[in-house]
């Protein structure tokens, strides 16, 4: 049952505006902001061995070249041996050292595999969190945690007040209302009226003890003549001004046309249920699943 938005049309459903901003309140969705891992460097490449020997046979054989020119056959076979030797230790010391370049990267690529798995996971995980929260289910248990804080602060009644016998008191409707919530319905209530010394009297009420839900249960008499306009523009003026002033407290204002609650007092009781269930979640009684919805009713 959502709220009034049309106060020509009865039953008019009037809630808190905190109230109404927490059934449409949401959780808050933030991003992964847990940085990617760095992938390690490029991978190191192997000794190009012809690059290699295309370097070092060259300095060999000049070398060689000046042994021979200098006529002596021992200083050369020296020296080619000499710079082979050399040649083949930095062959050896740059194969050792790109082994050991080639271990420290694939130890990096697989810590990093195993990072990026985690944070893979992690941001998956924020995923399925985010959607979590998003489900019907999650959002009404968030709606209604803030609701609950909500409706602490909800002003209650100062008491009773007898100088009031309502017509209503003696119905089927209220008689349906007590039936079907039992020791929630109270009637004559009285609450502060900040304009005046003289109390607002509340003739019927719905008080949830547990939660601190109150709503009160009006029965418009007709306002409006056969031309559509108001009778008593007074009475519709200080009306409102009462309306508001609950809201302020805290209230839920539901009003109905005398003819909707003498026609069809069950469908009035439904209209007060499925507000009840909107707010807090409790379920509709049983007695009401099969209900006929109220008709909408033009003032």
């Amino acid at each position: 049952m959502e709220p009034a938005k049309n106060m020509n049309k009865y039953p008019i459903i009037l809630i808190p505006t905190p109230i109404l901003q927490a059934l449409d309140a949401v959780p808050m969705v933030w991003k992964f902001t847990e940085p990617k891992p760095i992938a390690p460097n490029n991978k190191p490449q192997p000794i190009n061995l012809i690059s290699f020997f295309s370097k070092a046979i060259p300095l060999i054989i000049t070398f060689a070249s000046i042994s021979v020119i200098a006529k002596s056959i021992i200083l050369t076979l020296h020296i080619s041996i000499g710079g082979i030797l050399i040649a083949a230790f930095n062959l050896w010391r740059q194969q050792n050292h790109y082994l050991l370049k080639l271990n420290k990267y694939e130890q990096e690529v697989r810590d990093y595999n195993r990072q990026l798995a985690g944070w893979r996971e992690r941001e998956l995980q924020h995923k399925r969190e985010m959607a979590e929260s998003q489900k019907p289910e999650k959002l009404k248990q968030y709606r209604y945690q803030i609701i609950k804080d909500i409706l602490l602060k909800t002003v209650p009644a100062d008491g009773r007040s007898s100088s009031i016998n309502s017509q209503w008191l003696e119905s089927e409707f209220y008689n349906q209302l007590q039936q079907l919530f039992p020791k929630k319905i109270y009637n004559n209530l009285s609450i502060q009226n900040p304009t005046s010394y003289q109390p607002y009297c509340i003739e019927i009420a719905y008080f949830n003890k547990l939660i601190n839900l109150h709503i009160t249960i009006e029965v418009d008499m007709p306002f409006y003549d056969d031309t559509g306009k108001p009778s008593n523009q007074e009475v519709l003026v200080k009306e409102n001004q009462r309306h508001q002033i609950l809201l302020q407290k805290g209230w839920i204002v539901i009003r109905f046309a005398e003819e909707q609650v003498v026609s069809s007092p069950q469908s009035c009781c439904k209209v007060i249920a499925e507000v009840i269930d909107q707010v807090v979640g409790t379920q509709i009684p049983e007695q009401l699943k099969g209900v006929e919805n109220l008709q909408p009713l033009e003032q």
